[in-house]
């Protein structure tokens, strides 16, 4: 239960398309450190690409008060449909993760 060894491997997940295998890592790591960047954002995106636009408004807002900075690299996280696909293209953040070390 170690939170960036599943965040990591959340990623690994995502960067490969499988949001549905991902998904158990993050909320494992959240169980763990539910305040950790970190495993709010893995947790927003992926709840995100699943379509669950609740939980990721909920990740994403708790991210937006903890590392506010973070938050606005990812604001596509925000957005929903092609606005949204719009905006992820623009800056990469689909192709990007967040390492946790």
């Amino acid at each position: 239960d170690y939170a960036p060894a599943l965040v990591n491997l959340g990623n690994l997940g995502l960067l490969a398309g499988r949001a549905l295998e991902a998904e158990p890592f993050y909320a494992k790591a959240y169980a763990a450190a539910p305040k950790d960047p970190g495993v709010l954002l893995g947790l927003a995106r992926v709840n995100y690409e699943l379509e669950n636009y609740g939980l990721a408004k909920r990740a994403f807002d708790e991210l937006k008060r903890v590392d506010p900075a973070l938050a606005g690299r990812y604001a596509y996280l925000e957005l929903r449909g092609e606005e949204a696909t719009r905006a992820a293209d623009a800056v990469r953040a689909k192709e990007a993760v967040e390492w946790h070390e």
